[in-house]
């Protein structure tokens, strides 16, 4: 993939860690994506509404709004049911994988990410071919 195989694609980072966020969003960035940042459920379900990205980087383990119930917010508004889900966390169990995916997730990413695995899963995600 070349470096720039993100570019146009606007991606919304929800995670409670500030730090890993911002960190993700600069990766992002280098491969030529848009990036929000959001910390917590609530900013990221006001944010995705009025901002539109095309994908939503959804940490599970939040405190208060976890991601499963974020997911469950968004899925809920007509305006965005063609956001792609992609669950990046570090709950990697089968009953992990498999709530994801029963919420709407089109991929569980495992933390620290591949940035490829990421890549790949954005790409796939949005339905772009690389």
């Amino acid at each position: 993939m070349k470096d720039d195989d993100l570019r146009g694609i606007r991606v919304l980072i929800v995670d409670d860690s500030i730090d890993a966020a911002e960190s993700m969003a600069f990766l992002l960035e280098g491969l030529g994506a848009d990036t929000l940042v959001e910390i917590d459920g609530p900013s990221a379900i006001d944010a995705a509404a009025t901002w539109a990205p095309h994908v939503v980087l959804l940490d599970l383990g939040m405190p208060g709004m976890d991601g499963y119930e974020v997911a469950k917010s968004m899925r809920a508004k007509p305006a965005l049911h063609s956001v792609a889900l992609i669950a990046l966390t570090g709950r990697g169990r089968d009953s992990d994988m498999e709530r994801s995916a029963a919420t709407g997730f089109a991929h569980h990413v495992m933390k620290p990410a591949n940035i490829e695995e990421l890549k790949a899963s954005i790409v796939m995600a949005v339905g772009r071919s690389s």
